[in-house]
């Protein structure tokens, strides 16, 4: 297999994804850079989910580049699905997105791709992966999407961020059921603190383990600033 390499690449989206009736098909604006992002799958969206949760993206392209690869003479074209940057690398990685029931259907024309995707990201100073449902649907993910409701500022008091800051640091073991209900004594005013705790847990302020799912008993702390 041989691969064409353009050496000015400008990394926007390459093709367009159109409506379809066997796929969901939609758009998200990214709180990374304020662009609109289009995805054609529901596990692209919800990869697209964790991309917009998590606090090592920079920002993402999606559709970032056309492969041209050869086999045999004939010519070929690979577009991969996400091209990320991470705040925590230099090295940006190049995605693509499939399901593994797809992958099996498709198998020999996905190696091809996939060899072509990754010749591409060694010369451009890249990683190749690809993200299945196995990587994507986890409970990081579910924990993403629940979190990702609580970002929004418009609700939040910093005397209501001050009052539980306080709470935290009165107790080594700490849950979002212990903190609430220290915090206050009506259901209206733990109600409006616990949108505020969400809030800090969403922005890094305060910290869990998003990798078992999230719960009013599980354990939170203050995260530690660098």
């Amino acid at each position: 297999m041989k691969m064409q390499i353009d050496s000015n690449d400008s990394f926007y989206p390459k093709r367009i994804v159109k409506s379809s009736k066997t796929t969901e098909v939609g758009v998200v604006t990214s709180r990374h850079d304020q662009k609109i992002k289009r995805f054609e799958s529901s596990l692209e969206k919800d990869f697209f989910e964790i991309l917009e949760f998590s606090r090592d993206v920079d920002r993402y392209v999606e559709q970032p580049v056309e492969i041209e690869y050869l086999i045999n003479g004939e010519r070929h074209y690979y577009t991969p699905d996400v091209l990320v940057y991470l705040i925590t690398s230099e090295q940006p990685i190049l995605f693509e997105v499939k399901s593994l029931g797809l992958l099996k259907t498709t198998y020999a024309s996905a190696m091809h791709k996939f060899r072509a995707g990754r010749a591409y990201a060694k010369i451009k100073n890249m990683r190749f992966k690809v993200a299945t449902e196995q990587f994507i649907r986890t409970p990081f993910l579910y924990n993403a999407k629940f979190l990702n409701r609580y970002r929004a500022f418009d609700q939040i008091s910093e005397d209501d961020r001050e009052i539980l800051r306080r709470l935290f640091s009165r107790s080594e073991h700490n849950t979002a059921d212990l903190i609430i209900e220290k915090a206050a004594a009506s259901f209206e005013r733990k109600a409006q603190l616990l949108y505020c705790l969400w809030h800090m847990v969403s922005i890094g302020e305060v910290d869990c383990d998003l990798t078992i799912p999230l719960t009013m008993s599980s354990e939170l702390w203050i995260a530690k600033t660098n």
